[in-house]
C-alpha cells in the first residue's frame, strides 16, 4: 500500500482531482471575496479535503464543498468534525478514559458499564459521528464490490452495474445518485492480502482501512491548509513572494490550468512555505511506536513492548535544531540560502519516520500545494485580526476558533 501512494503513475492520476476540488473551493470563495466580511477557511478546507477523500479513496464524490446542507456529503463533514471535536487523549468529553487510567483493571467493567448506561452529551454525538461514518465505508465498500463485479464480467450498462465512462472532465466514473464514483484505493483495499496469513483482506479489515483513511485524510490536510494560509496571510511579504512564483510558473493564460504532480517539484518556495508550516503548527505533533526489543539509549533502559511517545513538535520548536524556532522562516527550507545551512533538517518529523512514516504523507503534500496554487493565483488573503486565533490538541492539533481572513480578488 505504501508503494501505491509513493507512485508517481498514481499522483498523476489523482492530482486532476485534487485540483479540481480546489477550484470548486475557489469558486466558493469568490462569493465571499471583496465583501468585507472575513470568511472561516478551515470549515472550507475541511470540506476540500473530504471531497478529495471520496474521489481518491472511495472513487465517489461527495459534493462536500458545492452540495446543499443535509446531503451525504455534509453530513460527512458534520461526523468527521463531531469525532474530532469529542475525541481527546485527555479525555475531555469522555471522562470515563481518565477514570480507566487511574483504576486498577478489574474494575475495567465496572467504568464501561457506566459509560454505556451514563455517556456524556459528547460522548452520544462521537458515537452518532462513528456510526454515520461507519455506515458510509460500507456502503462505498459495498459500491466498489459492484464496480469489481461488473467490470470481472464485462456488464456496462446493464444490471444497474456499468463500467465507468469517460466523463466530461476526463475523469472516470459512474452517476450514484448524484455523486460520481471512480476508481478509488477502496478497490485495491479489496485486492489487498494479510502479509501474515496470505488471505485476502475481511469486510471488516477493509472498512476499517477506509474509515482510517476518511478520518485521517479530513482532519490533517485541512488544518495543515488553515496553518499555511493563517501565516500566510500574517506574513504578506512572504504572500507575495510566493503569488510571484506561482505566476511565473503557471506563466500567462486563463487561470485555469493547475501544475501536474511532477511539476509541482519546480515550486521551491511553495514547498518551503509548507514546510515551514508543518514545522510551526504541525498537525500530527506526536508520534508512538512500540520497543521491538531491550535496549539502552544514553542511559535510560527501555524495555521491550514498551510505548514510546515522539513529541516532533518539541524537537521542531529547540533553538539547537532550529534557530530562532518561533519566527516563521521558509527560508529554512530553501536550499542555497543561507539560513538552511543553519538548520538541523534531520530533527525536521512532520510525517514521523522508517516504515511506520505516515504512507500519504506526498499525497497530502499534492494536495496541499495544488489547494494553495488555486486560491493564490486568483485571491490575495489578510488576516481578521479581531478574531482571536488559538490552537487545540485533540487527535490531532487544530485551530479552535478556525482561521478568519479577508478575500480580495486579484485585479
Amino acid at each position: 500500500m505504501i508503494s501505491v501512494f509513493h507512485s508517481v503513475e498514481t499522483m498523476a492520476t489523482f492530482a486532476p482531482l485534487m485540483g479540481k476540488t480546489a477550484d470548486e473551493l475557489a469558486e466558493r470563495l469568490a462569493v465571499a471575496a471583496d465583501s468585507g466580511k472575513s470568511v472561516d477557511v478551515s470549515a472550507a478546507f475541511g470540506d476540500m479535503t473530504l471531497d478529495v477523500v471520496g474521489s481518491t479513496v472511495f472513487g465517489v464524490r461527495f459534493n462536500c464543498v458545492g452540495g446543499e446542507a443535509g446531503s451525504k456529503g455534509r453530513q460527512g463533514v458534520a461526523a468527521a468534525k463531531a469525532i474530532f471535536k469529542n475525541t481527546s487523549v485527555f479525555g475531555a468529553s469522555n471522562p470515563y478514559i481518565l477514570v480507566a487510567m487511574l483504576l486498577p483493571t478489574f474494575t475495567m467493567p465496572l467504568v464501561k458499564w457506566f459509560a454505556d448506561t451514563y455517556p456524556t452529551e459528547g460522548m452520544k454525538e462521537a458515537f452518532w459521528a462513528q456510526g454515520y461514518l461507519s455506515g458510509l465505508s460500507d456502503e462505498m465498500y459495498q459500491l466498489a464490490q459492484e464496480e469489481m463485479r461488473a467490470e470481472a464480467a464485462g456488464k456496462v450498462g446493464t444490471e444497474g452495474f456499468a463500467a465507468p465512462p469517460a466523463s466530461a472532465d476526463g475523469s472516470s466514473g459512474r452517476e450514484w445518485g448524484d455523486e460520481k464514483v471512480g476508481n478509488g484505493f477502496l478497490k485495491l483495499f479489496l485486492k489487498a492480502h494479510n502479509r501474515e496469513t496470505g488471505k485476502m483482506l475481511t469486510r471488516a479489515e477493509v472498512s476499517a482501512q477506509s474509515f482510517t483513511f476518511l478520518l485521517a485524510g479530513y482532519e490533517t490536510t485541512a488544518s495543515a491548509l488553515s496553518f499555511c494560509l493563517y501565516m500566510l496571510a500574517k506574513h504578506k511579504d512572504m504572500q507575495t513572494r510566493l503569488v510571484d512564483e506561482i505566476d511565473q510558473l503557471l506563466g500567462p493564460g486563463d487561470g485555469s490550468r493547475l501544475p501536474g504532480a511532477e511539476e509541482l517539484k519546480s515550486y521551491k518556495y511553495l514547498d518551503a512555505v509548507f514546510k515551514e508550516t508543518l514545522r510551526m503548527t504541525g498537525p500530527a505533533p506526536l508520534a508512538v511506536r512500540m520497543a521491538s526489543e531491550n535496549i539502552d539509549i544514553c542511559g535510560t533502559q527501555i524495555y521491550k513492548d514498551t510505548a514510546i511517545h515522539f513529541p516532533s513538535n518539541v524537537f521542531h520548536h529547540n533553538e539547537k535544531h532550529f534557530p530562532d524556532p518561533e519566527t516563521f522562516m521558509p527560508e529554512r527550507f530553501l536550499e542555497g540560502h543561507a539560513l538552511y545551512e543553519k538548520q538541523n533538517h534531520r530533527a525536521y518529523n512532520p510525517f514521523g519516520s522508517g516504515p511506520r512514516q505516515c504512507v500519504a504523507a506526498k499525497f497530502a503534500a499534492t494536495e496541499a500545494k495544488l489547494a494553495l496554487i488555486s486560491l493564490l493565483r486568483k485571491f490575495r488573503f489578510t488576516l481578521d485580526e479581531s478574531r482571536p486565533f488559538k490552537t487545540r490538541m485533540t487527535i490531532t492539533l487544530a485551530p479552535v476558533h478556525g482561521v478568519h481572513v479577508f478575500v480580495e480578488s486579484r485585479k
